[in-house]
């Protein structure tokens, strides 16, 4: 089966997401790209799986009314990005613990319970995740769809319409079922717009199952393009010393054969030296007489 990819994205586009060292193991060396219910998600606008009412009028006066939800799929979604690594997105989604571990702890090899929760980041295309999905699902009996969605951002205010929006032009086209539930789901209200989010989304029609996950086998050496260990570990003294702590994670990534994969951010690195330069008797340099002046002034002082 083929994915559906949104208009708005090319299978070149980069995509980046966060996954903790709880379940990198399980995406990294046994090859699980994890899908989960968006019923699990904190939004409670996932509109997936919500009923949505829709009342029918006519010119005699005659009403009735319909409710329609997801209830027909087992829908399973993920979250990815296409912002590269930026302070917001790190925060929110990789919590560094900086007390020294439990004396019980130490023995433990990395990652211990503390680092459970702190993540790494992994990059892939669009066009490979695409293909994961198309793969993987080819393993998975029953009848899939599978979508790849930019999400779009809305007022609150705006939700209401855009659903009127789509389920008038498309709820009476038979075949629109899936379409119309991944097109539910792709979309937020603005104050989730710095997640700049793109969602695989698999379908599952007429089936039994009531796992709230679904795994998709990949081939992970193929399939990530890189990994960032979050660069706090490099400039906060988390245990022993942060050449100690991320030399460990280093060394993890590495024997699970990620080693020319690792890419270093420099998103707390010092600054560069920055340097201008003014050439105060150049007439095209925009400053005014005064300004010549104040400057060559300026210049003239001994320190």
């Amino acid at each position: 089966m083929n994915t559906i990819l949104d208009d708005s994205l090319s299978p070149d586009t980069p995509i980046y997401r966060y996954v903790t060292w709880r379940w990198a193991e399980s995406l990294l060396v046994k090859g699980n790209l994890v899908l989960v219910r968006p019923e699990m998600w904190e939004d409670p606008y996932e509109l997936a799986n919500r009923p949505v009412q829709i009342i029918f009028s006519s010119n005699d006066s005659a009403y009735d009314q319909k409710i329609i939800d997801g209830s027909g799929f087992n829908i399973f979604s993920q979250s990815w990005t296409t912002k590269k690594i930026n302070d917001t997105m790190l925060r929110a989604y990789s919590s560094i613990c900086l007390t020294q571990e439990h004396p019980q702890e130490k023995s433990h090899n990395f990652p211990r319970p503390k680092d459970q929760n702190e993540a790494i980041l992994i990059s892939t295309t669009v066009g490979k995740l695409m293909d994961a999905l198309s793969n993987g699902l080819r393993d998975i009996n029953g009848k899939n769809f599978s979508f790849i969605k930019k999400i779009k951002y809305l007022p609150e205010t705006k939700i209401n319409s855009h659903v009127y929006d789509l389920l008038y032009r498309h709820l009476p086209i038979p075949g629109s079922a899936p379409r119309i539930a991944a097109t539910l789901l792709s979309f937020k209200r603005d104050a989730f717009a710095a997640e700049h989010e793109v969602r695989p989304i698999v379908l599952q029609e007429n089936t039994r199952e009531t796992a709230n996950l679904l795994n998709i086998k990949i081939e992970p050496h193929k399939f990530i393009d890189s990994i960032i260990i979050d660069p706090r570990v490099e400039h906060f003294k988390i245990q022993g010393s942060s050449l100690q702590a991320y030399n460990e994670r280093h060394e993890l990534l590495s024997s699970w054969g990620f080693e020319e994969k690792i890419r270093q951010s420099g998103l707390y690195c010092w600054p560069p030296v920055f340097s201008i330069h003014i050439d105060t008797e150049d007439k095209n340099n925009g400053l005014s007489r005064n300004q010549r002046i104040a400057w060559n002034t300026f210049l003239s002082k001994k320190p």
